[in-house]
């Protein structure tokens, strides 16, 4: 018997959802329970499913598993409102005391209403519950398919690439370049999909023409294919080729510009033909814009090639291409979720399922960033895909042969918008939607015997070509016919961004007094879109009036002999003002740029709707390079269920969350945003400044070689040097020299040759600086020019730290050793504050507040120090002696450095027993009973920042 397609699944998990709505007893009810779960997926028998199967752990100790698929899958099950975190540890035991041949890939742990799917080879996890099963079938895929990847990139889909990139390297050594060399490969990759997938009627037609037309005459014969697909057969000369004349019209404008064809050499020739019998149906428009792009840009050259100019130009314009999973990261929460639930609703209800299948053909979607299409072609399928689902249920009962389904089929690509630079990436995602657009045709087809015909080109999606920054987006769609903007602006910091691009941002942001947004230099390039973004939604609050001319128009798009099921007008009740979906690096929710970007977002009256915390994303380049970034939804509406996703690590599947906020550090607090403070925000916490600054152009450093010279002068000279350390030395276990001398010390410290001429030096340097503070501070060359040492033992800590550590380190200094300006330093810290800021609880505020330097923290004492909430409760016993544990883990392991004990593949399991151990201690003192997460904790921490004047800025 085959397994059961997914939309077979999704109908028998609705009524499964439906059926167990009560279930809550492990035992009472857990073999049926899953029995059912699995015979949705075509699973049944004993031979298939083993229940209360015996197992005998590593320790010794028995079990039972209580669903087991061997090979495959582990279900441990626990009654309602259990920890399932204990549940998936049990199931891992299990899992490793099972044979080799048995260990399961996968393990999902239920307590019958929240369902945790767990892919043990990825380390990767996503959880659903009991209602949301139909809607999220997809989740539970590996259970059909004999391989499941998050790979969307297949090797067909790369084959195809390399193959295409070769041959564009040899056409451009032919001597075609630039837009025609764009333009006729977009023309050929569509006529590759056409000829493998019925859009050419006779599939091989293009193949067979290519096959048989000698090397030499090929830039002709396709030059006069290009010319005849642009032509009705009613313009076409009688006396045409017949091969040729055989090619439907295409129109679209697609072929209506006039190329100089290439001459195509041996070699030419041979990978055309080569290109054209691939198997192009097999392969994804999903990421067809993104391959296409890497082509043109080098992204498939081979590795030993320098990287050519295009390459250069996608780092400038910060383009970073999507893969299909990632995309649906974004559209899934922003509307795609919410319309299948209403789906999985209708089944029960015929005018909510009326009233949803009238809305989508009035929906439409806005990518201001779109590139080669990668946004705006998932949504199109997945938009029609659940148009083709919500008919399927409207025919039940109906005879089909007496309806016309194709006229049904109403979404189209004329719903969708974009704005893109690039004249070749506008043209490519014109195409892809095209190809979309017929593969769903061919879809419809298998499932309802008819679909609309795709050819003659008739409806297009509007791509404006424009700098989206500088244009008006209500040129394109106007706000008030916008329902939703989605996409992946550039990520370009503000470091890297061209003249150009700083220029976009001044004309929009404004200078000077009248600036729409304060010190907005410091802003990340993608921020332009989440400004413009905010601004143009404003204009989505229309009147009722200007909503139903805009449905009359919309209601023109099907014909009135086709209402055999609808009503067009009830899909105007769903409305709602435009929501946004963006993908941005992670910076924009990070240090600095929060207060500046959103701040006047707030102000603006937007809400973060829903959002993704930092996770790693990949493209589908040959490179697949990665970026740590957040997906954050917001619009106008603020509703009381928000979806928060967290990563476990940068590479894991999310955790979602249902919240009731979301700030814009993507933490589950109200919206306070941290500024820049010069003392911090609880009287308790010990003052922390910055170390020494010598300004010196390093002369009053002192290494090995400078050290031997001053104990050959003698004289004690020695004394004058004290030791010397910044971030780095402390992380490693090292130290520096310098020249520290006082007023009183200098008649003394002249007598030596070496320590006059640095001096002498240092003045000559200070002297010539244009800082005033610098200049000014030549008159005393002998000492730092900014001096802040402490003068009794403190606490050091690195400003700079790598992500690849759980814990910021830190340590105590003696009053002797010069703290550099690449230190903060707190003077006479205690063991106790020592253990607040060695704790998960500081860390998670460091981490979810510092700004970066590349991927590493860097922890400021205005931003972060001084805004992070201290503890009152005055007993910190319990914090001292977990804290001297960690201090004293620390000196068993001399050899380590500081670096290697905190880098967390190096780390000691006992120093990790310790931290955890003061973690707790910490926690308790903050009364902080939630997830051991980041999230949980730095919820915590604004609550308690909000506590004072609940929603201020602090």
């Amino acid at each position: 018997m085959p397994a059961p397609t997914l939309n077979e699944v999704r109908e028998l998990l609705r009524a499964f959802s439906l059926e167990w709505a009560g279930a809550h007893y492990e035992r009472g009810q857990a073999q049926g329970f899953w029995r059912e779960f699995f015979a949705c997926f075509g699973i049944s028998g004993q031979s298939a499913v083993l229940y209360e199967h015996q197992v005998r752990k590593l320790g010794g100790a028995g079990g039972y598993i209580d669903s087991f698929i061997p090979g495959k899958l582990i279900v441990e099950a626990k009654s309602k409102g259990r920890n399932l975190v204990a549940a998936f540890n049990q199931a891992e035991d299990y899992a490793l005391a099972l044979p080799e041949a048995e260990r399961p890939r996968w393990v999902i742990v239920s307590d019958f209403e929240t369902f945790r799917i767990t892919d043990l080879s990825k380390d990767e996890t996503v959880e659903t519950d009991l209602a949301h099963l139909s809607a999220k079938a997809h989740l539970f895929r590996f259970l059909i398919d004999e391989e499941v990847s998050i790979v969307e990139e297949r090797e067909i889909d790369r084959s195809a690439a390399y193959k295409v990139s070769k041959l564009h390297t040899v056409l451009l050594e032919g001597g075609l370049h630039d837009t025609a060399l764009d333009v006729f490969l977009t023309r050929l990759l569509f006529c590759f999909f056409a000829d493998d997938t019925g859009l050419f009627h006779e599939n091989g037609a293009f193949n067979r023409l290519v096959k048989r037309t000698i090397d030499n005459q090929l830039g002709n014969v396709l030059g006069s294919l290009f010319q005849t697909l642009d032509k009705d057969h009613s313009d076409r000369q009688a006396a045409l080729d017949e091969d040729i004349a055989r090619f439907p019209h295409v129109n679209g404008s697609l072929f209506r510009e006039r190329l100089d064809m290439p001459a195509f050499s041996g070699r030419a020739a041979q990978l055309l033909r080569e290109c054209s019998a691939l198997d192009w149906a097999g392969i994804s428009p999903a990421i067809f814009g993104a391959m296409f792009q890497g082509i043109l840009e080098g992204e498939y050259e081979a590795p030993e090639d320098a990287p050519s100019s295009r390459q250069a130009s996608r780092r400038e314009t910060g383009s970073h291409y999507t893969s299909e999973r990632n995309i649906l990261k974004v559209i899934q929460p922003l509307f795609l979720d919410e319309l299948r639930v209403e789906l999985e609703a209708g089944r029960t209800d015929r005018d909510r399922l009326h009233k949803l299948y009238n809305r989508l053909p009035n929906l439409t979607f806005l990518d201001p960033a779109c590139g080669c299409g990668s946004f705006l072609v998932i949504a199109y399928r997945e938009i029609r895909r659940l148009e083709m689902d919500i008919l399927d249920v409207l025919l039940i009962g109906k005879d089909r042969t007496q309806v016309d389904v194709a006229g049904q089929l109403r979404v189209t690509v004329r719903q969708f918008h974009g704005i893109e630079l690039g004249e070749s990436p506008a043209e490519i995602a014109r195409v892809a939607m095209w190809i979309t657009d017929h593969q769903m045709s061919m879809e419809a087809a298998a499932r309802f015997g008819s679909a609309r015909r795709s050819l003659p080109l008739r409806i297009s999606p509007t791509i404006k070509i424009g700098n989206a920054l500088r244009i008006a987006w209500e040129t394109v769609i106007p706000a008030t016919h916008c329902d939703y903007i989605i996409g992946n602006p550039p990520f370009i910091g503000k470091k890297e961004q061209t003249p150009e691009q700083k220029a976009d941002l001044k004309q929009l942001y404004g200078t000077g007094r009248k600036a729409l947004i304060k010190k907005a230099g410091n802003l990340d390039y993608v921020t332009g879109w989440f400004v413009k973004a905010a601004q143009y939604i404003q204009g989505s609050v229309a009147s009722k009036i200007e909503l139903d001319l805009w449905a009359e128009d919309a209601t023109a798009w099907g014909s009135k002999e086709n209402e055999q099921i609808l009503d067009i007008d009830a899909g105007w009740q769903n409305w709602q003002p435009t929501r946004v979906g963006f993908v941005s690096t992670n910076s924009i929710t990070q240090g600095e740029q929060v207060g500046v970007l959103w701040g006047w977002m707030l102000d603006q009256g937007v809400h973060i709707q829903y959002a993704h915390r930092t996770f790693e994303w990949r493209n589908e380049g040959k490179g697949n390079a990665a970026v740590h970034v957040v997906i954050v939804g917001f619009g106008l509406e603020n509703p009381a269920d928000k979806e928060l996703f967290d990563y476990p690590t940068i590479k894991s599947d999310p955790i979602a969350r249902t919240v009731a906020t979301i700030n814009p550090y993507l933490a589950p607090s109200p919206s306070i945003i941290v500024v820049n403070r010069q003392t911090s925000v609880s009287a308790s916490a010990p003052v922390a400044k910055y170390g020494s600054m010598p300004i010196d152009d390093g002369h009053l450093t002192v290494d090995g070689d400078a050290l031997a010279i001053l104990t050959a002068e003698g004289n004690g000279n020695l004394e004058f040097v004290r030791p010397y350390v910044g971030g780095r030395q402390v992380l490693a276990g090292t130290q520096q020299h310098a020249i520290w001398l006082t007023s009183s010390q200098l008649a003394e410290a002249a007598r030596s040759p070496f320590v006059r001429a640095r001096i002498a030096a240092t003045k000559e340097y200070r002297s010539g600086r244009k800082r005033p503070a610098t200049a000014a501070a030549a008159v005393r060359p002998y000492a730092f020019a900014e001096i802040r040492q402490p003068t009794t033992r403190y606490l050091a800590v690195p400003k700079v730290s790598s992500e690849r550590r759980d814990y910021l380190p830190m340590a105590f200094m003696e009053p002797n050793v010069i703290a550099s300006g690449s230190l903060i330093v707190i003077e006479g810290a205690t063991l106790a504050q020592f253990g607040i800021l060695s704790s998960a609880m500081h860390n998670a505020w460091m981490r979810a507040v510092a700004g970066r330097m590349k991927s590493d923290y860097q922890y400021s004492v205005s931003l972060v120090y001084n805004n992070f909430p201290w503890p009152t409760n005055v007993d910190t016993s319990a914090i001292e002696t977990a804290a001297q544990a960690v201090i004293d883990v620390r000196a068993d392991f001399p050899t380590f450095t500081l670096a290697q004990l905190y880098d967390r593949e190096l780390a000691p399991e006992e120093l990790a027993v310790a931290h955890k151990a003061l973690d707790a201690a910490v926690d308790a003192h903050y009364h902080y009973n939630g997830p051991k997460t980041d999230l949980g904790r730095t919820g915590h921490l604004f609550e308690l920042l909000a506590t004072p004047a609940a929603g201020a800025r602090v």
